[in-house]
């Protein structure tokens, strides 16, 4: 042994017992560290993917942009990949007949077919479009369509049909306001601008419509030539994740776009993408995510701090007359320290690695027990670990600190104590007083001899005492606290179904009648019906004072 340091091995080897609990009380807490932070980077990845599968993979579109203006978006340098598509309009595929003693007041004259035209790079930023049947268009004389219109197309098609399709717009007949593919009215009408033929060359299952709407989709390809004189939709998505809203105004403002209120009409956010990367608008929801994931942090050191400082505590009373010798021998208070925290050096390199792969382990093995288990998840759930390398780098660093942090004060108070109070084995003890003693009086009416000892020594050792029970209070802090956070996960429906329900009947129409009473109690008398809830969806419009609104919304 060349030096005092070299007593940290020998100590290591000899105290396995003790050895062994601080490496498990390090790797534990790393393992914490390493699993929230996976679970929380994978649920976002969980989200994400599923924003992108839903919304698209794209930040922001500038709608209904002229050609020469869509070029200049898709050369911008701060853009790295980009989509375009046209509109073409509504073709009117059938007329639309109520249901014999029905009445016909709020549906629309025809079912419609919105057609859009898609550049090669929607098919992939836009929300994914899985084919059933056939194949996608290859030019813009094909069509694919939503495979339950087959029926209501004109001559009712096959695959490599030719069909004629009348083109044109949706108007309200009073306010002659033009209408989107997500509503219907029974006050609006049809105006025909053109006609074109297509070519059926594929089926595909739909994004958001479903067979009781009025309105479903075909696609068609894109000319790869602009035309300067229409207009078109570009999709976006910037080089950099960070300050994307910045970025995109600014491209907005290069192009000279009308704002109001320093807000753009023709450009909309991908929010549910961006609330996900941290870069939504709203810079309080930002902050959110952020003070939430800070506290689950500092949560998460405090609690591991405690523990560790209690083991390196213990260790340390445990051997102040060993140190006594040291001290006596010749040993310096800073190499008594410089013992203590070569300790924690040794095992944060055994113990950090460990407790990084045993983070990892834990949520797969949670993850496959979820989906195993089943929990009510339907097909799309696919929640994998997210293997992050700040997560890593992070839970490295947060360990060393935390390790040390919970050492400095042990090693600190090894350093202090006087060779005498050492060797004498005093330094953790406390004397009492006659007053004090008399107290103990009471003690005898409800401990025995046993508890009388107990409480004695808890009050010579009140440090160790006092450190023991704040272990024991931030250990069931961490469980309600995090109980309740993956209580808070299933609420809302991170690993849960659709949510909670099995199916879903709906009626639509516009009549605003829905089901009847007999035929909801009906339903709810079926065998294996636990409940039924039952809702209205309508859109009203408010007219409110502009003096009431406010300005922060507008």
């Amino acid at each position: 042994m060349k030096n005092y340091s070299g007593i940290t091995y020998k100590y290591l080897g000899i105290q396995k017992k003790r050895t062994i609990l601080t490496l498990l009380g390090i790797i534990l807490s790393v393992a914490l560290i390493t699993s929230i932070g996976t679970m929380v980077y994978s649920l976002q990845d969980k989200m994400l993917r599923d924003a992108i599968r839903y919304n698209g993979e794209y930040h922001a579109v500038f709608k209904d942009v002229p050609g020469s203006m869509a070029d200049k978006i898709m050369k911008h340098v701060d853009v790295e990949t980009c989509s375009v598509t046209r509109s073409r309009g509504f073709a009117a595929i059938a007329k639309v007949e109520g249901q014999k003693g029905s009445s016909q007041e709020g549906l629309p004259p025809y079912r419609y077919l919105d057609i859009e035209d898609y550049d090669d790079n929607s098919y992939s930023m836009l929300p994914k479009i899985t084919l059933k049947e056939g194949r996608l268009p290859e030019n813009s004389n094909e069509i694919a369509v939503d495979y339950w219109v087959l029926n209501y197309l004109p001559g009712h098609p096959r695959l490599g049909d030719k069909i004629k399709l009348d083109i044109g717009i949706r108007e309200d007949k009073e306010s002659h306001d033009q209408l989107d593919d997500r509503s219907w009215s029974g006050n609006e009408e049809f105006i025909k601008k053109n006609q074109r033929e297509y070519t059926l060359t594929g089926l595909v299952n739909p994004i958001v419509s479903w067979p009781g709407g009025f309105v479903s989709h075909g696609y068609s390809k894109l000319d790869d030539n602009l035309d300067t004189k229409s207009n078109y939709n570009v999709y976006v998505k910037m080089n950099s994740s960070i300050g994307i809203h910045d970025s995109i105004v600014a491209i907005a403002k290069d192009l000279g776009l009308t704002s109001v209120n320093g807000s753009y009409s023709q450009v909309k956010f991908n929010d549910q993408v961006l609330r996900y990367l941290g870069q939504s608008a709203d810079s309080v929801l930002n902050r959110g995510m952020l003070l939430v994931l800070l506290f689950v942090v500092i949560l998460i050191m405090v609690c591991t701090i405690a523990v560790i400082y209690n083991i390196f505590h213990i260790s340390v009373l445990e051997r102040i007359s060993q140190f006594g010798i040291l001290r006596c021998t010749g040993a310096s208070p800073g190499q008594i320290r410089r013992i203590v925290l070569k300790e924690a050096a040794v095992m944060s390199v055994i113990g950090i690695p460990t407790g990084l792969a045993l983070g990892l382990l834990a949520m797969k093995v949670v993850m496959l027990i979820i989906g195993g288990l089943g929990f009510g998840l339907d097909s799309t759930f696919d929640l994998r670990v997210f293997v992050s390398i700040p997560v890593l780098v992070i839970s490295t660093v947060l360990g060393l600190i935390t390790i040390f942090a919970a050492a400095f004060g042990p090693a600190r108070q090894a350093a202090r104590v006087s060779p005498l109070e050492a060797v004498r084995n005093t330094g953790n003890f406390k004397k009492e007083n006659f007053s004090k003693v008399k107290r103990l009086r009471l003690s005898k009416k409800f401990l025995k001899i046993e508890g009388q000892i107990a409480f004695k020594n808890l009050r010579r050792n009140r440090k160790r005492f006092r450190i023991t029970v704040f272990s024991m209070v931030i250990s069931i802090i961490l469980y309600i606290v995090f109980g309740n956070f993956i209580g808070y996960i299933f609420d809302i429906g991170a690993v849960q179904g659709d949510m909670g329900t099995d199916f879903r009947a709906t009626i639509s129409g516009g009549t605003g009648e829905g089901f009847t009473d007999e035929q909801y109690n009906t339903v709810k008398a079926l065998p294996g019906v636990e409940a039924v809830y039952k809702f209205i969806n309508t859109y009203l419009t408010v007219v409110a004072p502009e003096n009431i609104i406010n300005p922060a919304l507008k």
